[in-house]
């Protein structure tokens, strides 16, 4: 997937010299000093050390942030279902036949267009949740 903030910019990439907007770099804009130490060894802690611990926080911290990404998704489909359309009452101040056929047309276009984002915006989900399905 390509970073949305950059042109041309993929996931296999050299992290180190990749700039972002405003010359931020790939590891800064995904903050991986905090994703990447995120990881508390409780067993460490307390000297019992348990091999598989860190695979156990890795997924369940990547569980957490598909979680994450499924909220957002679903807040702003909400967000679609609750906008309103754009007023386009007043395209050009005259109110004749034709305009109206104007207006409905476009309306029904930009209806068109959000039921489209919707769906989009759901298929992202349900991708998500078939991924954890299948990895699980």
């Amino acid at each position: 997937m390509a970073c949305p903030l950059s042109d041309g910019i993929a996931e296999d990439h050299d992290q180190e010299n990749d700039q972002l907007a405003e010359g931020m770099l790939y590891g800064e804009y995904l903050r991986l000093d905090k994703i990447l130490t995120a990881q508390r060894l409780l067993s460490a802690e307390y000297n019992k050390e348990v091999h598989d611990e860190h695979l156990f926080i890795i997924t369940h911290q990547a569980y957490e942030l598909w979680f994450k990404q499924i909220i957002y998704e679903l807040d702003s489909v909400r967000a679609l279902f609750n906008s309103e359309p754009s007023n386009f009452g007043a395209l050009n101040g005259t109110s004749n036949c034709h305009t109206s056929i104007q207006k409905n047309r476009i309306s029904e276009v930009l209806d068109e267009s959000r039921t489209l984002e919707i769906l989009k915006r759901l298929n992202r989900i349900v991708l998500i949740l078939k991924r954890k399905r299948t990895h699980h």
